[in-house]
């Protein structure tokens, strides 16, 4: 079995084996630690790691976050959440899925291309039908937005008429003020914030990563079951993105900074998608 430590972000397979060796497998004997003592372990001097671990240990067993002050956070129903899969190599990275998530959306819009087709120019008319004024994508380097607009840029697609969408990045928003023990990945946060999006029981899609899925694409072999778990991935990461701002404009809304403890919010049944789609 899985050991919840593995959850906690900055434990890898290293330290986690140094952790192991002393008999402390889960987050709950982890924290019985003092910064000393875990400093030890991973043979570091000084203790500022360890700190923070063992912070973040207190956090998850009361499946708490601690906020520094409110990210600015567009108007939820002015959003439109999006993610893209892109082919892993080559320097032109064919970019073959992308799905788009939004509170006016019932299903989730998500747009693939088969060997020979270009997504480009149905993404781009899509775009150009939607009043939602920001494109909200979560990575650390802003790659999504950057990579869409390159990818209508390459098809000689205007992009004058998609400057009324403006790029927000909601992981940098959220890094500023958010810390959160398993990290800020759209996966683990999601989930951490109570999105059920990623336990679907569908084997195929749940054996599924970025770059898995970029692979099987570029090798041009996959079967119809696989194509569908592809397009689960993709659009379950849209539509987390939706479920992380509703999550956290719901703890905007506390009005408290400091720790805040997830299971005392009265979270109204935060909008999460039916997990269909709209394939186009």
């Amino acid at each position: 079995m899985r050991s919840d430590i593995l959850l906690l972000s900055g434990i890898g397979k290293k330290k986690f084996r140094k952790l192991e060796q002393k008999g402390i497998t889960s987050v709950a004997e982890l924290a019985t630690l003092t910064p000393s003592e875990l400093a030890d372990i991973f043979q570091e001097p000084n203790h500022h790691t360890s700190e923070r671990i063992l912070e973040q240990a207190r956090l998850f067993l009361k499946r708490q976050i601690r906020i520094s002050d409110f990210p600015n956070l567009p108007p939820l129903e002015q959003c439109l959440y999006f993610d893209l899969e892109a082919t892993p190599h080559g320097r032109n990275r064919k970019i073959f899925l992308a799905s788009f998530a939004a509170v006016s959306i019932s299903k989730t819009v998500v747009f693939f291309a088969e060997q020979n087709e270009s997504i480009a120019e149905p993404v781009y008319r899509f775009l150009l039908e939607r009043p939602e004024r920001y494109l909200v994508s979560f990575s650390e380097d802003d790659w999504d937005y950057r990579a869409l607009m390159n990818l209508f840029k390459s098809e000689g697609l205007d992009l004058a008429p998609l400057e009324k969408m403006r790029s927000v990045n909601l992981y940098k928003q959220l890094k500023k003020f958010v810390l959160s023990p398993v990290g800020l990945g759209v996966k683990n946060f999601s989930t951490y914030l109570g999105f059920k999006g990623y336990s679907d029981e569908l084997s195929n899609y749940r054996k599924m990563d970025g770059y898995k899925v970029a692979l099987i694409y570029e090798s041009g072999k996959y079967s119809p079951s696989t194509k569908k778990a592809m397009i689960k991935y993709n659009q379950v990461d849209s539509e987390a993105l939706l479920f992380i701002h509703t999550a956290m404009e719901k703890i905007i809304e506390l009005g408290k900074i400091g720790v805040i403890s997830l299971p005392k919010i009265n979270w109204n049944s935060p909008s999460e998608s039916s997990h269909q789609s709209s394939l186009r």
